[in-house]
């Protein structure tokens, strides 16, 4: 098996093209922000009126960005899995006596591998830039929480995606998947609407979306200190960061850190189970 996760991964990084179209989102929702978001945010009945509201700001979008790119870049490397199903190769695997379920494990692991390191190098390119543009520094203990949930969230998306994409048979048909996937990254993540200003059954969605939960994780994790620095009283705090999705709530309850970290975890294991099996089925 260790030989096909690193066959998948050679056959994903030579193909640079791949890799940048992975993080197309990515870069589309920073030029957003810089061409429009940027001025809506910082307005002065925003962020904009807050000391070191830039700065708050610019974390939050990491923590979007990074959730962004853990279902973009992991869906992008399941393109090896359609293409060996495409050109039969994996016919070839299947006469071997190699365990069918290595075969399984080797495209959702590589597609794991793939997705985190992405988001790592999303991560620490944002803590350079920062740090060169502002001065804006993480601390250790946010970097490393920071990269645990964001394993958790590439780990998620690995076992959503893959009975998903057992349902493709043509290139085409992943193409197209993955085009409607990195619209609506976007969305789901509350990059471009902040979520707690959509309509209440919008909001409802998304919040099934678990990598969403995910994605407010990280937001809590970089930005809540330095709003309760900016804002004090915890009432307003809590009412800014449900706006913005830091925070979500279930009708008028306030979801806590290990709440949104129990649904990752709970749908890491559901999905889990059933790419097992999905693959079972279609064997």
């Amino acid at each position: 098996m260790k030989i096909l996760i690193a066959r998948n991964l050679k056959l994903f990084f030579r193909d640079h093209t791949a890799v940048f179209f992975s993080l197309l989102s990515v870069f589309i929702t920073i030029a957003l922000y810089v061409l429009f978001l940027a001025n809506s945010f910082m307005s002065e009945d925003g962020l904009g009126a807050l000391e070191g509201g830039e700065e708050i700001m610019k974390l939050w979008l990491l923590g979007g960005l990074m959730s962004v790119g853990a279902i973009t870049t992991t869906l992008a490397a399941y393109e090896t899995m359609v293409s060996d199903r495409v050109e039969g190769k994996q016919k070839d695997f299947f006469v071997s006596a190699m365990p069918r379920h290595h075969l399984a494990a080797s495209y959702i692991l590589s597609a794991v591998m793939i997705g985190f390191v992405m988001v790592s190098i999303t991560l620490f390119g944002a803590i350079v830039l920062f740090y060169v543009q502002d001065g804006i520094v993480l601390g250790w203990d946010q970097v490393v929480l920071s990269l645990i949930i964001s394993l958790v969230n590439v780990s998620v998306c690995a076992v959503l995606f893959f009975p998903l994409i057992q349902a493709l048979k043509t290139r085409s048909a992943f193409s197209n998947f993955s085009v409607l996937m990195g619209t609506l990254s976007g969305f789901l993540m509350g990059v471009y609407v902040p979520i707690g200003i959509l309509p209440t059954f919008a909001q409802g969605v998304i919040k099934l979306f678990p990598i969403t939960h995910g994605c407010a994780l990280l937001r809590y994790l970089l930005t809540h200190d330095r709003l309760q620095a900016a804002l004090g009283m915890e009432e307003i705090v809590n009412q800014v960061e449900e706006e913005m999705g830091t925070i979500l709530t279930l009708g008028d309850h306030m979801m806590s850190s290990p709440e949104h970290a129990a649904v990752l975890m709970g749908s890491l294991i559901g999905f889990g189970l059933l790419s097992i099996w999905c693959y079972r089925r279609h064997k």
